[in-house]
C-alpha cells in the first residue's frame, strides 16, 4: 500500500502528460503504417488500432452488427463499402448478387493466412489453394461413395432418430432442452460416416469431445476472432490468455488427440481391399499417394414465412444459402438437408410440440462467429 499510494498520485498529478503522449503514439503509429496501393470504396473513419472495432460490438437487437452495416451502406449510398476492423482492411458487400459473383471467383476462394481459423479447423475449413481443392474434391467424392444423400445415410440418421425418440419419450411431455440431445444425435450420425461407428450418449469420452467442440466454436473462436483483428505486437504481449487463444490451442489438441487414437486403431486394422468408412478411404488415399428480390442478402427481421408459399410449401430462394456459396461452399451439404428433413418429419410424427406453461418463443437468433444460431429454449415433446 506504501508504494500503490504515490503511485496512484502521480499516474492522477500527470494525467495531461499520459493522455498527450497516448494520442501522439496512436498518431504516429497511424500516419507511418503503409498506405495501400489499392483505391478503395467509401467509408467510416477508422481509428488507429481499432480501425471501426466499436462499431461492431454486440448491443441489443444487433449482436452480429448487420443492421450497422447496412445502415452505414445506405448513409453513404453504396451497397460496397470499406470497413475497418482491427488492424484488417474489409470490404462490405450489402447485394446478393455482388456477393454470389465474388464468391465464386477463384481470387476470394481463399481462407485467411493467419487467424483463429487455420489454428482450431486446419483441414478444408482453414486451408486454400491446391491443398484446400484437393480436400475438398476427395472429401466430396468419398462422402459420395459411402453414401452422402443416398439410401445408407438415411439408414443411418433414421436408427440414430429413433433413439433420440425414445429419449424424448421418456421425458413424458416434460419441459426440457432438447439442444444436447440433438447435439449427440447429428455429432453420431457423422462418427458413424467418418468412423464407421456410433457412440452411446453416455459416453464419457463422446461428452468431452462434444463439449471440447461446442466451447470452441461458441467460446473460444469468439475470442480469438477478436484478438487476431489486432496487431500481433499488441495482441501477443498482454498478460494472461485475454483472448482465449492459449484454451482454444488445448480444446483443439484434446480433439486431435482423439482423433489420432481413432485414426491409428484405423490403420492396425486395415485391409487395402476393403474401405468400411471415411477414415479407411482416407488412409488408402496416402498409401496410393505415396505408392430474392430484396436488393439486401440480410434482412431486418427474423421472418422465416417468407421462405413459405400458399400452400405449406418452401420457396426456393436464390438468397436463401445456409451453407455457403462459390468455390467455397459447404460439401456436405446434401448430408445435412436430408438429416433436417428426416429428423423433423420423424420428430413431428411422434411428438406434438408446446412451449412450457408460462414460457414464450424465442423465435431470436443469438450470435455465434458465423455459425447463427437460434435462442436456446425449453420445449414439451408430447407423444399422443
Amino acid at each position: 500500500m506504501s508504494i500503490l499510494g504515490p503511485l496512484l498520485i502521480s499516474i492522477s498529478s500527470n494525467t495531461e502528460h499520459i493522455l498527450v503522449f497516448v494520442v501522439i503514439f496512436l498518431l504516429t503509429l497511424w500516419i507511418s503504417q503503409p498506405r495501400r496501393p489499392w483505391i478503395l470504396p467509401n467509408g467510416p473513419f477508422a481509428w488507429p488500432i481499432i480501425g471501426n472495432l466499436i462499431r461492431m460490438m454486440p448491443i441489443e437487437g444487433d449482436n452480429s452488427g448487420a443492421k450497422r452495416l447496412l445502415a452505414i451502406s445506405k448513409k453513404y449510398g453504396s451497397n460496397i463499402i470499406s470497413f475497418k476492423i482491427g488492424s484488417k482492411q474489409a470490404i462490405v458487400l450489402n447485394k446478393f448478387v455482388d456477393l454470389k459473383e465474388a464468391y465464386c471467383k477463384d481470387e476470394f476462394a481463399f481462407g485467411n493466412p493467419e487467424g483463429p481459423f487455420r489454428i482450431l479447423f486446419p483441414g478444408i475449413a482453414g486451408s486454400d489453394g491446391a491443398q484446400s481443392k484437393e480436400q475438398r474434391r476427395f472429401a466430396v467424392s468419398t462422402l459420395r461413395d459411402f453414401g452422402l444423400g443416398k439410401n445408407r445415410s438415411q439408414e443411418i440418421i433414421q436408427e440414430e432418430l429413433q433413439r433420440v425418440i425414445e429419449k424424448m419419450t421418456e421425458s413424458r411431455g416434460r419441459p426440457f432442452n432438447p439442444r444436447s440431445l440433438i447435439c449427440c444425435m447429428v455429432s453420431n450420425i457423422m462418427c458413424s460416416l467418418i468412423f464407421g461407428r456410433r457412440f452411446d450418449y453416455d459416453d464419457k469420452t463422446f461428452k468431452r469431445v462434444l463439449f471440447c467442440a461446442d466451447e470452441i466454436v461458441n467460446e473460444a473462436l469468439r475470442y480469438m476472432t477478436l484478438g487476431y483483428l489486432l496487431p500481433p505486437w499488441i495482441r501477443d504481449n498482454l498478460p494472461g490468455d485475454i483472448f482465449r487463444i492459449k484454451y482454444g490451442k488445448s480444446l483443439h489438441a484434446e480433439l486431435r488427440d482423439f482423433l489420432l487414437r481413432i485414426y491409428r486403431e484405423h490403420v492396425a486394422m486395415h485391409n487395402d481391399g476393403e474401405s468400411r468408412d471415411y477414415m479407411d478411404a482416407f488412409i488408402k488415399e496416402m498409401k496410393d499417394r505415396k505408392l430474392i428480390d430484396n436488393k439486401h442478402w440480410f434482412t431486418e427481421s427474423f421472418n422465416p414465412l417468407r421462405f413459405i408459399g400458399k400452400y405449406g410449401k418452401v420457396i426456393k430462394h436464390d438468397h436463401m444459402i445456409p451453407f455457403s456459396i462459390g468455390k467455397r461452399k459447404c460439401p456436405g451439404e446434401s448430408l445435412a438437408r436430408m438429416e433436417v428433413f428426416l429428423i423433423f418429419a420423424g420428430i413431428m410424427q411422434k411428438f406434438r410440440i408446446e412451449i412450457p406453461p408460462g414460457g414464450e418463443a424465442a423465435l431470436k437468433i443469438e450470435f455465434g462467429n458465423g455459425l447463427d444460431a437460434p435462442v436456446e429454449s425449453d420445449l414439451c415433446f408430447i407423444r399422443d
